[in-house]
């Protein structure tokens, strides 16, 4: 498998490796999309450690399509695996964030569907309930 960098030589190849496979397409489509997403130009330290994360990320999408289908699964090794390449993503500088920026801050109000006033929203929404004061008053000072 190969790919063409910026300038122009073969940045990338594996003896023997067809790359037309999906595994190489899809090598070549994260390697590229990555470097984009890090401004391109890439030294040759970041073109490697890309290289192994694009390498990591496909194996881990190999052993997820192997589990939908029900085929073996090591979730220990699949772990290690994928933070091995967070870390790697995170070395590159690479983010979880997406060009929209930050979510937004959920509604204070909401509006019913067929009109009417504005319902204003708990502003614990999301959050686990509390404890009920009969539990909170039976719990043992042991146990805390």
């Amino acid at each position: 498998m190969a790919f063409a960098t910026k300038r122009g030589s073969r940045g990338y190849a594996l003896e023997g490796v067809d790359g037309r496979s999906v595994a190489a397409r899809r090598f070549r489509e994260l390697y590229t999309g990555i470097e984009a997403d890090l401004g391109g130009d890439l030294t040759e330290g970041q073109k490697a450690m890309l290289a192994r994360a694009c390498t990591l990320c496909i194996w881990c999408e190999e052993q997820e399509t192997a589990m939908a289908k029900g085929g073996a699964f090591n979730p220990e090794t699949y772990s290690t695996v994928s933070n091995t390449l967070r870390r790697l993503l995170s070395d590159l500088g690479v983010t979880a964030s997406d060009e929209t920026g930050p979510m937004p801050k959920p509604p204070t109000k909401m509006r019913p569907l067929l009109g009417g006033p504005e319902i204003p929203v708990p502003a614990d929404r999301g959050r686990p309930p509390a404890w009920p004061k009969w539990i909170k008053d039976n719990h043992r000072k042991e146990d805390q």
